[in-house]
């Protein structure tokens, strides 16, 4: 079980380099491999790689999270009147019960806060306007994300 271990955590299994599992594992038993002692610099180098990752994630989400909105609007815009007027309508019920409603009384959907609360209105409450969005997937597959 040692020699697995000791296998699965070399650089050259991580990396996919190895091409005989099975010959790899018998030369760690006969060779005796060993699990190499890590050095602190290695386990830092370790954490700031897994920071960066993290971090980029968030960006990546905060990214989709504003894609994910502007499409959103696009889609409240190329409603009928009606349609509109009805999730509006809706929307201001909502609304008229956050510290939100004197910004929206002020400034209607032209804040950025105010439009960031109707997208976040849609999602909650109108999955057929939501399933119109790419999902973040295919945002990530599709749409290049700068740092």
């Amino acid at each position: 079980m040692e020699k697995i271990s000791v296998v699965e955590s070399s650089s050259s299994f991580v990396s996919g380099k190895i091409g005989n599992l099975a010959k790899y594992l018998m030369s760690a038993l006969k060779e005796d491999y060993q699990a190499t002692k890590r050095s602190g610099n290695v386990i830092q180098i370790d954490k700031v790689e897994s920071d960066k990752l993290k971090r980029d994630e968030l960006t990546k989400k905060e990214q989709y999270r504003k894609y994910q909105n502007d499409e959103l609007f696009k889609q409240f815009d190329s409603l009928s009147d009606k349609d509109k007027k009805d999730i509006i309508s809706d929307f201001e019920k909502e609304i008229s019960k956050s510290v939100y409603q004197n910004i929206y009384m002020r400034e209607g959907l032209a804040n950025i806060l105010i439009r960031d609360q109707l997208c976040g209105f849609i999602k909650r409450s109108k999955q057929n306007l939501l399933d119109l969005v790419p999902s973040y997937e295919n945002f990530l597959n599709f749409n290049v994300i700068t740092s």
